[in-house]
Order: structure tokens, then sequence, then C-alpha cells
């Protein structure tokens, strides 16, 4: 299994140099991939994973363990986000319906959950979780080592504790209305406690690891 993790990291480190040169950016293949899986219809047919945790949370970490059980995973893609803005419900059950497991944006979004819950409702939802001025100052740094202006301006504009909240009320409100397969899984124990809780929901034995660390 680790050595077929490595085969696939250097492949896609491949594909980064190699869309570097030909001035395309990751997201634009990850955006082609879902294009290619919509218009071919190749739907899957196993059990859903929505991890709904908001960014810098710990989602890239889950994203990569769905990945090292096989999973089909669907992470961040502009085409996706642009998607459900505009409302293109039909489009984005086309999408769920192609993917195993999914992470980031629009997934973690409240006003897609009692859509999909109804689309797929044997599906596993994990809920990461983190102290909001460590999510805050995690995300701010992200962003400005990202150039990510649009995401830094947000935080640093908004009122993080009151955007926080309003996004755990939304789970708690979710779970209590929906009563979804549900875990809570502590984005600082991710890889000892959280790693445990989630071989034992999906019942496969996986070690979450740390992905997309922030430079301190």
């Amino acid at each position: 299994m680790k050595a077929s993790r490595k085969i696939v990291t250097l492949f896609k480190k491949l594909i980064n140099v190699l869309a570097s040169i030909v001035g395309v950016q990751w997201h634009d293949l990850v955006d082609f991939r879902v294009r290619v899986a919509i218009l071919f219809r190749k739907e899957h047919k196993s059990k859903k994973v929505f991890v709904i945790g908001l960014n810098k949370t710990g989602t890239s970490s889950l994203g990569e363990a769905m990945k090292s059980l096989g999973y089909r995973h669907l992470s961040y893609s502009p085409f996706v986000i642009k998607t459900s803005k505009n409302g293109d419900i039909a489009t984005i059950k086309a999408i769920a319906s192609c993917f195993d497991s999914f992470d980031d944006k629009p997934w973690n979004d409240p006003v897609l959950w009692p859509m999909l819950h109804a689309e797929h409702p044997d599906a596993l939802w994990i809920y990461t979780y983190r102290d909001v001025a460590k999510w805050r100052s995690s995300y701010l740094k992200y962003s400005a080592q990202n150039n990510a202006m649009n995401e830094l301006s947000f935080i640093e504009s908004s009122d993080a504790k009151q955007f926080h909240a309003k996004h755990l009320d939304a789970v708690r409100n979710f779970e209590s209305v929906n009563e979804p397969n549900l875990i809570w899984l502590d984005c600082d124990e991710l890889s000892s406690e959280g790693s445990t809780i989630l071989s034992k929901a999906i019942g496969f034995d996986v070690q979450i690891g740390h992905h997309n660390r922030t430079t301190s």
C-alpha cells in the first residue's frame, strides 16, 4: 500500500510539472476529471463519505485517508463550486454519483446536506472540528502562503468566531433533523483517536496522516 501511494505521489508531481510547463493549473485537471466522469456517467455504487468540516480542520488529511483505501475521492474543484453556486442541483447529484468520497467546498455547505442525505441515506458523514482560534490562525497562514487573497480577505474581514459557530450549529441541526450516520473527529487528534473512530465506522483499518500542513 505504501509503495503504491509513493507511486501515485510521484505521478502527481510529474503531472504538476508538466502542467506548469504548458500553463495548466492542477485544479484545471481536477475539473477536467469531473467533466469526464459526468460525460461518461461512470457511477460508483459504494457507500459515500462526505467530509463536511471547514477548511483547515484536517479535511485534506481525511481525503488522503480515503484515497489510501481506494475511494474515488473528490476535493476542491472550481467547476463543482460554480455549479453549486448556480443552483444546478441535477449536476451536483450527477457528480456525487460518480465519486465515492468528498471534502472541501461545496460539500461542506449546509445547503447541500439534506439533498445529499436524501440521495445517499446510507452515506457516512464526517465532521472535523477545531478550536476557532487555531482554525482562524491556520486559515490565515495557509491563505497567505498560497496567495489566496480572496480567502485571506474573507477571514480577515469576517467575524471568525461567528462564522465558525454558525457552521457548527448547522452541523448539529443537520444531525438532529436528518439523523445521518455522522461521526465527529477532533482535528488535533486525527492521527490517534480519529484513526480509531474512522476505522470502526468504515470497517477498515485506516491511519490518518497530516497533509496540507501550514508552515509556522
